[in-house]
């Protein structure tokens, strides 16, 4: 089965979402996945630009990368998120009660 068609992929999606909203760091995203059963897999340079993400679902003992879930969850989108605190801003803009 081809992984585009498989029935997994939007769980997957739905997960990191998740842990991408709820969590503030690296360390807190991968912790609240594999809580999940997956596993994150983050590949950065020798500067610690981050370009490479994979995620290892154990319960349907399926692998995805990053971009192949979508752009949304490319490296490009975690390296600005977790490098250039982007992702704060984003959470802020959406929940103004923060401000």
């Amino acid at each position: 089965m081809a992984l585009k068609d498989n029935q997994v992929k939007p769980s997957v999606k739905a997960a990191i979402t998740i842990a991408l909203q709820s969590a503030d760091d690296e360390q807190a995203f991968k912790k609240q996945l594999a809580e999940q059963g997956i596993n994150t897999v983050v590949r950065k340079n020798d500067t610690g630009r981050i370009y490479g993400i994979t995620f290892i679902d154990h319960n349907s003992k399926t692998v995805w990368n990053g971009s192949r879930l979508g752009k949304e969850f490319s490296a490009n989108v975690f390296n600005d998120w977790w490098n250039h605190q982007k992702g704060q801003i984003v959470k802020l803009k959406n929940n103004p009660n923060q401000l």
